[in-house]
Order: C-alpha cells, then sequence, then structure tokens
C-alpha cells in the first residue's frame, strides 16, 4: 500500500476570476487529480465586473455571490479544493481599474499576496494563466505570480502559463468571418491573440477529460461560455488539447 507519510504533489492555480479554471485551465487541473496530486485554485477577486448571461437571473444575489457559488461546484466537478480569494476587485475589460482592483493594486503588493499564499501551500508547481486572450487581469496576475515564484519560492517550483494557441484564434476568427461577417473587424482584432507555437512549451492530451470540462464549464451558468457559438469541431479542438508555457 502506498505510504500515507508521503507527501502528494501540489498545484497551486492562482487565476483572475471565477470561471478562468474551467473556461481556461480545466483539463490540466482534471490531469493533475488524475495523477494524484492535490490541487487547490485560488482566485484574485469574485468576477464583479463580468456580464451576466442574458437568459440567467441572480435572483436578488450580487455577482460575486453567485460566481463564488458558481467557482465551487465548479472545482468540485474538476476534483480541485478552493482557497480563500485574495480579496480583489476585478478590473473589468477596460477604462480606469478601481484601486483595490487586480489592475489598480501596486504591482509589488499584488506580487506580495500571491506570495503570502505560495507560503501557506508550499506547492510544487504553480499554474496560472499567460494572459493571451487580451484581458489585462490575466496578464496583470500572471505577472505577479511570476515575481512572487521569483522572489519567495523554493528553487524547484516549477511554473507553467496556460495558453490558447494563435493557430486556433486565427479558425476562431475566420469562423467567425465566414458565419457572420458583420463581426469581421471583431475577427481581425481575435487573430492576433494567443501564442505562437514556437513559444509552446507542454501540449497535453485532454481528449479524456473533455466531458468533465463541459461539466465545469456548465457550473457557471452566469457566465456566458466562450465556446458557446463555436463550430462543434472547433470548439473540441480547443478543449481536447491544453497548451503550457513552462516559464521555470
Amino acid at each position: 500500500m502506498p505510504d500515507p507519510t508521503l507527501k502528494r504533489p501540489r498545484l497551486l492555480v492562482v487565476v483572475a476570476h471565477p470561471d478562468d479554471e474551467s473556461f481556461g485551465c480545466g483539463s490540466v487541473i482534471a490531469e493533475a487529480v488524475a495523477r494524484g496530486h492535490t490541487v487547490e485554485v485560488c482566485c484574485a477577486s469574485l468576477g464583479e465586473e463580468g456580464e451576466v448571461a442574458a437568459d440567467y437571473d441572480l435572483a436578488g444575489r450580487s455577482l460575486a455571490d453567485v460566481r463564488c457559488d458558481e467557482l465551487l461546484a465548479a472545482a468540485d466537478v474538476l476534483g480541485a479544493a478552493v482557497l480563500p480569494p485574495l480579496g480583489l476587485h476585478d478590473s473589468g475589460w477596460d477604462g480606469p481599474p478601481a484601486p483595490d482592483s487586480i489592475c489598480g493594486l501596486d504591482a509589488a503588493d499584488l506580487a506580495g499576496r500571491v506570495a503570502t499564499v505560495l507560503a501557506g501551500r508550499d506547492p510544487d508547481a504553480v499554474l496560472t494563466l499567460a494572459g493571451d486572450d487580451g484581458h489585462r487581469d490575466h496578464r496583470r496576475l500572471g505577472e505577479a505570480v511570476t515575481a512572487a515564484i521569483t522572489a519567495h519560492s523554493r528553487p524547484d517550483v516549477r511554473l507553467y502559463r496556460w495558453c490558447l494557441p494563435n493557430d486556433l484564434m486565427r479558425r476562431w476568427a475566420k469562423e467567425m468571418t465566414e458565419l457572420r461577417p458583420e463581426t469581421a473587424h471583431l475577427a481581425l482584432g481575435l487573430a492576433e491573440l494567443g501564442t505562437l507555437a514556437d513559444h509552446v512549451t507542454t501540449i497535453l492530451d485532454a481528449s479524456t477529460h473533455v466531458a468533465l470540462r463541459w461539466r465545469a464549464i456548465a457550473a457557471h451558468a452566469s457566465q456566458t461560455s466562450p465556446y458557446e457559438g463555436l463550430s462543434p469541431e472547433l470548439a473540441d479542438a480547443f478543449l481536447s488539447s491544453d497548451h503550457l508555457i513552462r516559464v521555470r
């Protein structure tokens, strides 16, 4: 029998908003759990600035409360635990960020908050988002995680950033243009997002986790999934493999 005294490998996932762990790196979480890792998710904000899906009724609750519950439900599907959030506000896509938001907080203070979580959990590996989808919170938090690990972690802690392949983003832009020509101007910007293939260091075959991933995505009922409206072939291409950049 396995020695219960041996420490299970621990993966810490640091994301900006509830749903990042499912819309983004959900298959990495599922694979780590399947391999016997302890996986914990720390969310910087509660996604207060997110857009509510058109057919969703908050029933008098705050969006932050709803999204917190959705995060817990999605993490349970994936097999991960949820840590207390960093207590910051969602910065939104644009406009002046609030002082207590992910982009409004001083960079050193943000890295310090991440470092406090790292010290308390002592992970073997850390996963965050590359921010190549254009959301400023994803990019800013990824920078803070890198700074925190460089300054405060054990030298053997591995850091990965989950990224979007640029070739899939270009397929998405092409599909948008063909199906909805009026969105051509948006498709141009979409095609510039993502990470080029020669910057990707690790590709995970996530095909065995696709069904689980859809269940986790569905747990975020108040949000509109980025895969909604894609052709089945393109949605499967996004979900059947995950692309990572190993930072250290």
